[in-house]
């Protein structure tokens, strides 16, 4: 079954396109990296898919259900979440606590109906992520490493068929990245669980990833099996420099030209 299927998707804000014409399908218990530089439009497209952003043209199944205004809220409950690009805009005074609380019903507030169980798993997220003395502080009071935690932890309090996470380790300490990594690994070997992982990081690019995608400009420049997307031939085109890629260990690894640097001149003031 297709859990993500896009046609001839864009958005389009003036006479800018952030995404233009995505044709894209994840099928379930595949795992994906969206790779690109920043504002190439990663971040636009997996909050489109989710249904927190509209769209201007073409259309979005998600679960093999069209996603309207009408089930967005109920389709993305099954989605975990985490963008800090995106969510920031979304939390301010609200506490971590009910921040993680709020994901189980796909919106941005807690809910009446919070059962004694959903409290007890989000202050058990909340401490497996290092940040349970701070679950009860407003959001903007929070570091950018806690906000990340706490957007973490949302994600992961229903079990997501579909765990979409744009650049998670943003503002982690190495501690962090590596305890985030190790559960991430574990999660997709004890579920079932379709994962979608943005970065523009390659040593994040662990081996259970199957599948990619690099974006450029709001386009799809490449997508498919991850060997041949991440293949130094196609990364060179992409770069427009010489690549080199490949495995170290169970890292992926991404080594541009060496020509790339600034000119001396100017920082030794030289061109004054």
């Amino acid at each position: 079954m297709n859990i993500i299927e896009t046609t001839d998707l864009s958005h389009k804000q003036g006479s800018k396109y952030l995404l233009q014409d995505i044709n894209w399908q994840v099928r379930e218990q595949e795992h994906w990296v969206i790779f690109g530089s920043n504002g190439c439009g990663k971040t636009t497209l997996l909050s489109t898919v989710c249904g927190y952003r509209a769209f201007s043209q073409g259309s979005i199944k998600l679960f093999g259900e069209k996603l309207t205004k009408e089930n967005a809220v109920a389709l993305r409950s099954q989605v975990g979440f985490v963008s800090a690009s995106y969510l920031d805009r979304c939390f301010h005074n609200e506490s971590g606590f009910d921040i993680v609380l709020s994901a189980k019903f796909g919106g941005f507030g807690r809910r009446s109906d919070i059962t004694d169980e959903d409290v007890i798993r989000a202050r058990k997220l909340l401490q497996a992520f290092g940040i349970a003395a701070k679950g009860d502080y407003p959001y903007c009071m929070l570091s950018q490493g806690q906000k990340q935690r706490v957007l973490l932890a949302r994600s992961l309090i229903v079990a997501p068929k579909l765990l979409i996470l744009d650049e998670p380790l943003n503002g982690l300490d190495i501690y962090a990245r590596d305890y985030f990594l190790n559960t991430l690994q574990q999660i997709v070997a004890e579920t079932n669980v379709t994962v979608i992982y943005v970065t523009h990081h390659a040593e994040e690019i662990m081996p259970f990833f199957t599948k990619a995608m690099l974006l450029q400009n709001g386009k799809v420049f490449a997508q498919g099996d991850i060997n041949e997307v991440f293949s130094e031939e196609t990364l060179s085109r992409y770069f427009k420099h010489e690549t080199k890629a490949g495995w170290q260990g169970d890292r992926f690894y991404i080594g541009i030209g060496e020509e790339l640097r600034m000119d001396s001149s100017i920082w030794k003031g030289e061109c004054l």
